[in-house]
């Protein structure tokens, strides 16, 4: 029922017709058809109703599809939130390995490169050491030749100066005759 003002408070605002009843919403609860107007057969009233009624029904489920649709995009967009969080913190972890394999890699070339420049210094003077102890061995083995020249021919001297003395030995023995032999002997 609809409400009226109390004419006893008002007297001079009371109006001529009293207020036209509010209709709920198409929206809200249930409801009482009106009765049919003047104009419409009562037949074409109640189809008029029935269709708004199934009009009702039908924005109803629409509007519960669509909050289901709405739910399951708000679930969608909170697993894309969950998984593009998940994939940017794996993106990150992946670029920090990468960062830190980059580093070790660069620090172990470095480490490496010294090592080589190192071995290579080394083996370059131990290298050069080779060819000054092979010009000394070479320098030896040549003094040694001349020493080994020198000896044979202070051999041969000697031998000649030996063959020398034996034979003036036996000269000198030859010319002091036998009594010389015979004292030689004592």
């Amino acid at each position: 029922m609809g409400r009226e003002l109390n004419k006893d408070l008002f007297d001079e605002l009371v109006p001529t017709a009293p207020l036209a009843p509010q209709r709920p919403s198409l929206g809200s609860g249930p409801w009482a058809p009106p009765p049919a107007p003047p104009f419409l057969k009562e037949e074409d009233w109640k189809v008029l109703v029935s269709q708004v009624e199934q009009i009702k029904r039908r924005q109803k489920e629409q509007e519960a599809q669509l909050d289901t649709l709405n739910n399951r995009i708000t679930e969608v967009i909170s697993g894309i939130k969950v998984r593009f969080e998940r994939l940017t913190g794996a993106t990150q972890r992946l670029e920090d390995f990468f960062k830190t394999s980059i580093q070790e890699i660069h620090s172990k070339f470095a480490s490496l490169s010294s090592r080589v420049a190192e071995r290579k210094l080394s083996d370059a003077k131990v290298q050069e050491m080779i060819e000054r102890h092979m010009s000394l061995v070479q320098q030896f083995d040549l003094r040694m030749n001349q020493v080994q020249k020198l000896v044979a021919e202070q051999e041969l001297q000697l031998m000649n100066a030996k063959a020398a003395l034996r034979e003036t030995q036996k000269e000198i023995i030859r010319l002091r005759g036998p009594d010389a032999s015979s004292r030689q002997k004592l």
